[in-house]
């Protein structure tokens, strides 16, 4: 079984050492509690993740979009920019997707079809976190990017969320893969094959000249204070 603190201590590593955004929702609980979200037992990881707003769906799976199989997968989703969203995570079909990518890149390999299964679904987990940091998570002043400048409608917008949420996947699986998580980088870059570009624009932003996990993180928090709905480039500008 997946070792679950691992999925949430990545990524929380990343967002707690920098000093950038504001722990104070997450403050670290005293005893081995089991998440009514996940239905699993979760560590004390220093973190209370269970105020992640997490949802595992049982719906079958209709459909597989082969360019933006990260929207098949899961999704985070808020009925207002001022209200906090969830995660949702398809876990048919992340199984039903994990099969394939078995059958298709796979098969000649040692892995077996539950641990790609569990890589998947933290790639996609990881995913949407990059979506809900992005909206939701305060930052070391106290502010969320939750105003009229936050917006998801636009190929423009697209580019600009799609493009933090991957590039802060990469980040994870960076820190996964110096821990031991074999295979993770690569089933990613399967995952990232004939998507649409959005899913691949976390390669300009990671390749530009100022790019550090630090300033990755400084410029969202710069973006989020913009005065109009923030683009890609502003991104790159506050690097």
């Amino acid at each position: 079984m997946t070792e679950y603190s691992d999925i949430f201590i990545f990524p929380l590593q990343y967002l707690e050492k920098t000093k950038i955004f504001n722990f104070s929702e997450f403050q670290a609980f005293d005893d081995t509690k089991p998440s009514s979200m996940l239905g699993i037992e979760i560590i004390d990881i220093g973190f209370d993740v269970t105020k992640i707003p997490i949802e595992n769906s049982t719906e079958d799976c209709l459909f597989f979009s082969n360019e933006k199989i990260f929207e098949t997968l899961g999704l985070y989703t808020h009925e207002s920019v001022t209200k906090q969203g969830k995660i949702i995570l398809f876990k048919k079909c992340i199984k039903e997707y994990s099969k394939r990518l078995k059958e298709e890149y796979l098969a000649y390999n040692s892995i077996t079809d539950k641990e790609i299964e569990d890589i998947v679904y933290k790639i996609v987990l990881w995913h949407e976190m990059g979506h809900w940091m992005l909206h939701w998570f305060l930052d070391k002043n106290g502010n969320r990017w939750n105003n009229d400048t936050y917006r998801y409608q636009n190929l423009d917008d697209i580019i600009l969320h799609e493009g933090i949420a991957q590039t802060f996947t990469c980040l994870t699986i960076q820190k996964a893969e110096k821990d031991g998580y074999n295979f993770t980088k690569l089933i990613f870059e399967l995952m990232c094959l004939n998507q649409s570009p959005q899913y691949h624009k976390h390669t300009e932003i990671m390749k530009h000249i100022n790019f550090s996990e630090l300033s990755f993180l400084n410029a969202i928090c710069e973006i989020r204070k913009s005065l109009r709905v923030p683009l890609i480039n502003d991104l790159l500008n506050n690097l």
